[in-house]
């Protein structure tokens, strides 16, 4: 933003901008007006899951944490991909955009938004165009 000449800014940050969110925001509080992110997961700690092997949890700690163990242990291959492989996963969403577009709907379906109803092709085709616009390769080097 500096090199933009922005003196003041907004910053708006989902997935790995969420992450970097929490840094720009560390780094430059002065010139932040207002920050949102739609990516705040936060690992359970230990003395929560110690509290809840031992059956001390709330009701929505227990689903919190179970959902987090869930996307762990069955959900997250795609970003284990995306931070090793990148480039391979760019050059295939950049030969079939079918395929990109199946890859957005399975990360969509089954890891941000599990049970929810079927996506339409719309909603489906936004979401594929809002990474592939500028071209895979960037939303793939996470």
């Amino acid at each position: 933003m500096q090199q933009l000449n922005y003196t003041r800014y907004v910053y708006q940050g989902g997935d790995i901008g969420g992450w970097i969110l929490r840094h720009q925001v560390a780094s430059y509080p002065k010139q932040l007006v207002s920050a949102l992110s739609n990516f705040w997961l936060q690992k359970p700690t230990d003395t929560d899951l110690a509290r809840y092997a031992a059956n001390e949890t709330s009701e929505g700690e227990t689903t919190y944490i179970r959902t987090i163990e869930n996307y762990i242990v069955n959900l997250s291959g795609y970003r284990v991909e995306q931070q090793t492989q990148p480039l391979t996963l760019a050059y295939l969403a950049s030969d079939s955009p079918l395929g990109f577009a199946l890859w957005i709907y399975a990360l969509m379906r089954l890891d941000v938004e599990p049970g929810s109803p079927d996506w339409t092709p719309s909603e489906i085709i936004t979401w594929s165009l809002m990474y592939t616009i500028q071209g895979p390769i960037g939303g793939f080097r996470v």
